[in-house]
């Protein structure tokens, strides 16, 4: 595991020698590839919330991660990233549209795509690439009613409640069939009232009742 660790310095010095002695011994077939006229290679995009670095290919062994330790075991683990915002919306804002919150104008929740249309977020790029574009969950993070779905082929929303209110984020609620047990799941919640519903609490969820969850239904519709 901790040899596939490495900080993005190396990894660019590491993909920069590679091009060199591919340029000099000769690319290999895969590599000839995407020099090929209508050759794209396929490009899966994953947006996880509040994660922070405690899992276990950044060296952390309290959170249990097996999933996540064979996705980076295949790849190439950044340990020096760092957010454009401290927020959702400019976060993802940035990520999508290589434009900092100076440019976007969203720092909280400013609906950019509105503002100023003419920064064009990544599907779009994409899409005109040649590429067709799906989406599904949170990607962007928008007050009600204001999707982008410019650049998309088709973007999955859930409920037909959810089209209309142009919200596609909100995966459970308090009447949910799934809540954890007991609820409040915490600690440290369970002599408190819920003030806001603890729209974030969360706990184990029963093997049963894995294909009710908003992340397990959007992952089924994108394998179809």
């Amino acid at each position: 595991m901790k040899k596939n660790l490495q900080n993005r310095r190396e990894f660019l010095k590491a993909a920069a020698m590679s091009i060199a002695v591919t340029g000099l011994a000769g690319c290999s077939e895969g590599m000839q590839s995407f020099g090929r006229k209508g050759v794209k290679p396929n490009v899966l995009f994953f947006a996880l919330d509040d994660l922070c670095d405690w899992v276990g290919p950044n060296g952390y062994e309290q959170a249990v991660t097996p999933n996540m330790d064979r996705l980076a075991a295949s790849g190439v683990t950044f340990l020096n990233a760092h957010t454009a915002g401290i927020f959702c919306a400019p976060s993802r804002s940035a990520i999508f549209t290589g434009q900092y919150a100076t440019t976007t104008g969203c720092y909280k929740t400013q609906v950019y795509h509105q503002n100023k249309p003419e920064i064009q977020p990544l599907q779009a790029t994409f899409q005109k690439g040649g590429y067709r574009t799906y989406g599904a969950g949170k990607l962007f993070h928008h007050p009600a009613g204001f999707v982008d779905l410019r650049g998309w082929d088709e973007y999955f929303v859930r409920s037909q409640a959810q089209k209309e209110s142009g919200w596609g984020l909100n995966s459970w609620s308090t009447k949910d069939p799934i809540l954890p047990k007991p609820y409040p799941n915490s600690i440290f919640n369970h002599d408190r009232k819920p003030a806001n519903s603890f729209f974030l609490e969360w706990g184990k969820v029963l093997n049963k009742d894995e294909e009710k969850m908003a992340d397990t239904i959007r992952t089924n519709w994108a394998c179809d």
